[in-house]
C-alpha cells in the first residue's frame, strides 16, 4: 500500500490529501488497458485544494495495481478489522493494513502517509546528516534526517512532466503542468518549478528521455 501511495503521487502529481481522500468507487470504476500498460485513464479529483475538480490521468499499469490492491490486501485487513469487530466497510481507498493493531481497516491518515514516507527513507538511506543543539544543554549534537518530504514526489511529477513536453517539442509547457497540479493561477506553477526544471536540465540524459517517452501522459 505505501508503495502505492506514492506511486500515485509520483506518476499523477496528486496531493497526499487528495489520495487520502479518494474511495474505492473511483478506482473501481476505471478500465484500465492492460495490452497498454503506459497508456492512461483519467480519474476525475473532486476533492482537491480549493475544491476546484480536476482530472488525473493514471498508468494502466498503476490502475491494474490498484485493482489488486483492493481485491487483496485491502480486503485482508478488513477481515482482520471484522475480527475486532468493525462491522462497517469504509468508503476510502487506502486502509490501514494487517499490522496496524487496533487501527486496522481504517482509512489511513495523512499523518501516517507521511510516517511511512519517512520511514522508507531511511530504510533506504535516503538522508543527510543535520547540526542541532539541544534547547536543555545548550550542546550541539548531529541527527539523521529524511532529504525528501511526501510532497516532493508530487514536485517531481512536475519536473519531470515539463522535460517530457519540452522532448514533444512544447516549448512553452506551464499551462498543462498547471492544469495537472491543479493550480488557479499560472505563476504559482511558474514560481514553483522554473528554477528546478532549469537546475535539471543538465541532468536529463537520453535515456531519461526515453523513460518520458514510455510514460506518454495524453
Amino acid at each position: 500500500m505505501d508503495r502505492l501511495i506514492a506511486e500515485m503521487a509520483l506518476h499523477t502529481g496528486m496531493r497526499r490529501d487528495e489520495i487520502s481522500s479518494l474511495n474505492r468507487w473511483q478506482i473501481l470504476d476505471l478500465r484500465p488497458d492492460v495490452s497498454q500498460p503506459f497508456g492512461v485513464v483519467k480519474l476525475r479529483l473532486s476533492k482537491t485544494k480549493g475544491l476546484r475538480p480536476r482530472i488525473v490521468f493514471m498508468p494502466n499499469w498503476l490502475v491494474t495495481a490498484l485493482h489488486w490492491y483492493i481485491d487483496h490486501e485491502r480486503k485482508d485487513a478488513l477481515h482482520a478489522a471484522k475480527k475486532q469487530g468493525q462491522l462497517k466497510e469504509p468508503s476510502a481507498l487506502f486502509l490501514n493494513g494487517i499490522h496496524s493493531g487496533r487501527h486496522v481497516g481504517k482509512p489511513i491518515q495523512n499523518g501516517s502517509i507521511d510516517a511511512h514516507f519517512r520511514q522508507a527513507l531511511f530504510v533506504a538511506g535516503l538522508t543527510h546528516t543535520v547540526h542541532k543543539t539541544d534547547p536543555e544543554t545548550g550542546k550541539p549534537y548531529t541527527t539523521q534526517e529524511p532529504r525528501h518530504v511526501f510532497h516532493d514526489l508530487r514536485h517531481t511529477f512536475a519536473t519531470w512532466l515539463y522535460w517530457f513536453e519540452k522532448s514533444q517539442g512544447n516549448a512553452e509547457p506551464w499551462k498543462k503542468i498547471q492544469a495537472r497540479l491543479g493550480h488557479t493561477a499560472l505563476a504559482t506553477t511558474t514560481n514553483l518549478y522554473l528554477r528546478a526544471v532549469t537546475d535539471f536540465e543538465a541532468q536529463v540524459s537520453d535515456t531519461t528521455m526515453k523513460f518520458f517517452k514510455a510514460m506518454r501522459h495524453g
